[in-house]
């Protein structure tokens, strides 16, 4: 979801920019991402589940709603033993929040 939102944004005037992370980056000072922000990761638990929290900045909602893309792909049918149901509350949470984010911030 997040991907399309960027990708689909205005701002891109209908040229298409690939990739998320080309997506993100042409917006990235509209997004507030962090210095150093990373979208890719190797563990769906350890670079996703167990570094979320709640009150994160916007910016690190999208950064993790990205590694969360992009370790997931396109399947939900990631076996997981940390995601319990507080978790994915979170994690849910966190992409509407990116979303939203990204919604508020590219589509004005």
């Amino acid at each position: 979801m997040l991907e399309s939102i960027l990708k689909e944004s205005p701002r891109f005037a209908g040229a298409n920019p690939g990739t998320l992370d080309k997506a993100v980056q042409r917006v990235k000072g509209s997004l507030k991402m962090p210095p150093g922000y990373k979208l890719s990761a190797r563990s769906f638990d350890a670079d996703v589940l167990r570094k979320i929290g709640s009150g994160m900045s916007a910016g690190k909602a999208v950064e993790y709603a990205g590694r969360c893309r992009n370790t997931l792909g396109h399947s939900l049918s990631w076996a997981t033993p940390s995601l319990d149901r507080p978790t994915y509350d979170l994690l849910v949470e966190l992409v509407a929040s990116a979303c939203i984010h990204a919604i508020s911030t590219t589509y004005r």
